[in-house]
């Protein structure tokens, strides 16, 4: 599994007969999969200071950040009408 951590973290397996400490420093690392059994790989990936990079979507050079293929243009809401608010008549 590739991961990127900001940080060191230390993880072991239950019987703590293997650990694996990360580099931090924003650095890509391979790590073995056994790590996301240990109780502090949720805890580090939910505050993202772990980023797990098997399931982050591909950045193709071929299309620039932001582009959006040509296709169905999007269609924005109607602008609401205003509507005269109804009031009490007055009494001469």
């Amino acid at each position: 599994m590739r991961i990127l951590t900001k940080l060191k973290f230390r993880f072991r397996t239950p019987d703590k007969a293997e650990t694996f400490t990360s580099q931090g420093q924003n650095l890509i690392e391979d790590a073995p999969d056994w790590i996301e059994k240990d109780p502090l790989f949720p805890l580090v990936v939910a505050d993202g200071t772990l980023i797990k990079l098997d399931n982050e979507p591909v950045i193709s050079a071929a299309e620039p950040i932001g582009f959006k293929p040509a296709g169905k243009p999007e269609e924005k809401p109607a602008p609401k009408k205003a509507v005269p608010k109804k009031t009490a008549a007055k009494k001469k």
